[in-house]
């Protein structure tokens, strides 16, 4: 037995000490509780990551197949650069998409305020199930 509230509220804690401190953007991470009860075919599961609460909604245009946006050569393009990129970088799930014109890379997420810097309608947030 577990005190799921306790535990949300101290990973929450953890969580939000790692986005003040940059170390998010390095190393993410959040919180999966499994429990299966295999006598009754029963599977729980209790997430905890953060969530972005804007101030107004967010919008969007239309959900877009990745070939519909890009040409299949850029595609393999972010491929391959990404397969470098994870065996160079620690957080291998997690990283930006960086669009100059059709060129497609993977870049860290500490490299965040950079490229969204440079222009935001231009960043991608990318996930790779190692």
């Amino acid at each position: 037995n577990i005190d799921k509230k306790e535990l949300l509220v101290t990973c929450g804690r953890l969580i939000l000490e790692s986005i003040k401190n940059g170390d998010c953007l390095r190393n993410p991470s959040f919180l999966l509780l499994t429990y299966a009860d295999l006598k009754k075919y029963h599977f729980n599961y209790l997430f905890g990551f953060p969530a972005l609460s804007p101030s107004s909604p967010f919008t969007y245009r239309s959900i877009s197949r990745l070939d519909t946006l890009f040409k299949d050569s850029d595609l393999q393009h972010l491929v391959s650069h990404n397969n470098d990129f994870q065996s160079e970088h620690k957080s291998v799930g997690f990283f930006l998409v960086d669009r100059e014109g059709s060129k497609l890379s993977p870049q860290p997420l500490t490299d965040f305020e950079k490229v969204f810097k440079d222009g935001g309608d231009r960043l991608t947030i990318g996930f790779c199930d190692p």
